[in-house]
């Protein structure tokens, strides 16, 4: 489930236009608030996976899981490009790119191991050479699940 929501004005008020959506419906609804009532509202108890949306605390807690929305990364770490000189930013937008690219090729990906199946993974976020490096640069999590 992903959400966002935006002000707008409604009969000369200030309002907020709020849109639910999944992969089987969109909901649109206008709101004199923008506080997390609306959203348990219009979920009325549903608790999906996993919640796609900001960091807007109003948009915290609403699903098993938490996904920021990447558009919303990506603005973030363009204004942090734009008002620093460290190199952090710039970093972080090269992470941004390749996590979008993997959302654009999320449906190509094979199915999940169950997860009551023995799996080792390794990460080891490095990037190419085109994009340079991190200084330091090392494995950052090695996880294995006991069989």
């Amino acid at each position: 489930m992903a959400c966002d929501e935006t002000g707008v004005r409604i009969e000369g008020s200030n309002a907020y236009q709020w849109v639910f959506g999944s992969a089987d419906a969109v909901v649109h609804r206008a709101a004199p608030t923008r506080g997390a009532v609306v959203v348990r509202e219009t979920m009325d108890g549903h608790r999906p996976e996993v919640w796609c949306s900001d960091r807007y605390s109003a948009q915290q807690g609403h699903g098993e899981d938490h996904q920021a929305c990447l558009a919303h990364l990506a603005r973030d770490v363009a204004y942090a490009e734009e008002a620093s000189e460290d190199i952090l930013p710039s970093r972080l937008r090269l992470w941004v790119r390749r996590a979008s690219a993997l959302a654009d090729g999320i449906g190509t990906f094979a199915a999940a191991t169950p997860r009551n199946q023995p799996s080792t993974a390794t990460c080891k976020p490095r990037l190419s050479a085109t994009q340079g490096s991190f200084p330091g640069d090392e494995e950052l999590c090695q996880t294995a699940t006991p069989g």
